[in-house]
């Protein structure tokens, strides 16, 4: 049994198909009017609006309960829930109707394989015996449910901090898919709600890719029951105590078990006092009005656009019969011969980059080495600092393998936990100061060539219709449609065409962000073991709690030491990859340029030597597409 939830998100999936309907009206008028690349890129804007789900990701420690919230929200038990980390990669639930679930590989080149729910457990359930890394790095299961209908998808990710297999390779999995996700709901219990780890996770991780705006929830509720002062005071104040990370309206505490027992016996007021509902209600709100209705907004942005651009070409495709043939075809081949200007240009914006490029690698790669070389140096201060240990001699004949042990997991906790939080720091002040500057010059660099070619394509397309100074409106049918960026999508104001290079670089910052962040991850969560394993191997029973400590911070000490150069070379790949976006989209945009000016020359010289018959159907039925198309749009609330 499930409740539906009468609310905006129902309405507005309903509006996206309008947007999408919209599109496809608006491809199908480029392509009659002979646009071409137009219509191709429609139908990939298309594509990617109709396969633009809500994702919401759901992350928290391995025992936080996620799995068990997933189950409450879809009324029933889809995942597997244990008290031992259970989900050994994404596991996205959609909706559908299928008894299999699907593998996806790491490798995207290779088809996901079907999976029949009934042994899907095997693959999600980590046992801790197998330290070979899994091909698969997702799965998705099939679910009927009613939140799901309405576009949504649930991810279950990796849980946090455990000390089972492959922990490195969910971790940066995570990283990549929550980057993605248009909301996350990070879950931790409630009686232990929001310790440091978690706190540090929100501050180091989620900040930094993009998700201040986060809903949190507690878990295992019915545990504030025997608080003194009685549950409601003791949420109260646990809400008070993640004021900075989440107001008080997005935190919840909820009974994730209760709610999914309740589910299953039909027991309303159950399911109610389980505080699942009305975290569900919040969950639907928050992606109406915080993603869904941006992306929603800008995709009729560009619809309209669209729409005002092929209704003015057709406009000056049906007035060329009134024109004469022999000076229309002459402006063609005058334009047409003016297109390697354009190129030109195209190639300028490439070079002005390359030297400034290559600066901030080089700067990054240096900035970054130099800091882990530091923060090694680091360590023994880091150590020194750590509470005295209990006074107990580990030359006790019993249990000192595992004293040793405990202290040097102590310690190597401490140290990843300095490190988590150095490396967050230096991410914010002193790499994201460089690559802000840089970027900064790249967007001053580019500016005069993509104004002067924006302002040359307006001369180009005045010339070809045959007008001295009236402007176009903008240069390319196709330019401003690069203001559905993934990160444009995340701003309600429209980016004017000509700031496409503020697109741009935003892209880049953000992915240079994430790609950072995944490789600190990565570099503290395979430190300790490798610390704690070199310090046992040299285990000398005489050895005091200090001494252990301290030979972990030299052996991490060395390790950060001899990664250095390594880490400085990751660093610059990754600034690389980001900026590389950025050129990609600037590259791709003007070439988009070009071809649009092409497509439109053609369209006029098959407009007055085609036939004349076959035009004049192609126009009407061009123009009645983008009356349907600003129709759709008309309908959408």
């Amino acid at each position: 049994m499930t409740v539906k939830l009468e609310n905006g998100l129902g309405r507005l999936h309903r509006d996206g198909e309008r947007a999408g309907a919209a599109l496809e009206a608006l491809q199908d008028a480029a392509a009659r009017l002979g646009n071409t690349g137009l219509a191709d890129q429609l139908a990939r804007l298309i594509e990617q609006f109709r396969r633009n789900v809500l994702r919401v990701a759901f992350v928290g420690h391995f025992d936080a309960g996620k799995s068990t919230l997933i189950n409450a929200l879809l009324g029933g038990r889809a995942l597997p829930a244990r008290m031992r980390p259970t989900t050994a990669m994404i596991t996205v639930v959609r909706s559908g109707a299928d008894d299999a679930a699907r593998l996806h590989f790491r490798d995207r080149g290779r088809e996901p394989i079907p999976v029949p729910l009934a042994e899907l457990e095997s693959h999600l359930v980590i046992d801790g015996k197998d330290d070979a890394p899994s091909p698969y790095d997702m799965v998705v299961i099939p679910h009927r449910s009613d939140l799901l209908a309405d576009g949504v998808e649930l991810a279950d990710t990796p849980g946090l901090g455990d000390a089972y297999r492959n922990s490195q390779a969910r971790l940066d999995a995570v990283v990549r898919y929550v980057a993605a996700a248009d909301a996350v709901v990070y879950v931790s219990t409630s009686n232990g709600f929001m310790g440091a780890d978690d706190q540090n996770f929100v501050y180091d991780v989620l900040q930094p890719i993009g998700h201040s705006a986060l809903l949190v929830v507690g878990t295992w509720a019915d545990a504030l029951e025997d608080e003194p002062g009685g549950p409601d005071a003791a949420k109260a104040y646990l809400t008070g105590t993640v004021a900075e990370i989440a107001p008080a309206e997005r935190v919840f505490f909820v009974n994730g078990i209760g709610a999914v027992k309740a589910h299953e016996a039909g027991d309303r007021l159950a399911l109610a006092a389980s505080g699942v509902p009305a975290f569900e209600a919040a969950l639907r709100s928050f992606l109406v009005d915080r993603k869904a209705g941006v992306k929603l907004s800008r995709a009729v942005l560009a619809a309209e656009r669209v729409a005002d651009g092929l209704t003015a070409e057709i406009a000056q495709l049906r007035d060329l019969r009134e024109q004469d043939a022999d000076k229309v075809r002459s402006r063609c081949t005058a334009v047409e011969e003016q297109l390697p200007v354009l190129r030109k240009q195209r190639k300028s914006v490439r070079h002005t980059m390359a030297p400034i490029v290559a600066r901030l690698e080089a700067e990054v790669q240096d900035c970054a080495a130099d800091f882990l070389r530091a923060t090694a140096d680091s360590c023994a201060e880091w150590i020194a600092a750590m509470d005295d240990p209990q006074a107990v001699s580990l030359i006790e004949r019993f249990q000192v393998t595992a004293r040793a042990k405990a202290a040097a997991q102590a310690a190597a906790d401490e140290l990843s936990g300095r490190l988590q939080r150095e490396v967050a720091s230096w991410q914010r002040e002193r790499l994201g100061a460089i690559v802000e500057r840089h970027l900064a010059e790249l967007r001053r660099a580019v500016d005069p060539d993509l104004a002067s070619a924006s302002a040359f394509a307006d001369q180009l397309l005045r010339t070809l219709d045959g007008k001295d100074a009236e402007a176009t409106g903008g240069g390319s049918l196709r330019w401003h449609l690069h203001d559905l960026d993934p990160v444009a999508l995340e701003h309600p104001a429209p980016a004017a065409s000509t700031a496409i290079h503020e697109i741009a670089a935003q892209a880049a910052a953000r992915m240079i962000a994430i790609g950072i962040v995944a490789q600190f991850l990565s570099l503290f969560t395979m430190l300790p073991g490798v610390a704690v394993a070199a310090v046992l191997g040299a285990f000398v029973p005489g050895w005091g709690e200090r001494a252990v400590r301290r030979k972990v911070g030299e052996t991490t000490a060395a390790r950060l030491r001899a990664e250095a150069p390594a880490w400085g070379a990751a660093v610059r790949r990754t600034v690389a990859e980001g900026v590389g976006t950025m050129r990609a989209t600037l590259d791709t945009a003007m070439r988009e340029q070009v071809a649009d000016i092409e497509d439109r020359i053609k369209a006029r010289r098959a407009a007055l030597d085609g036939d004349p018959d076959g035009v004049v159907r192609d126009l009407d039925r061009a123009t009645e597409a983008v009356r349907f198309a600003r129709a759709k749009i008309a309908e959408i609330g």
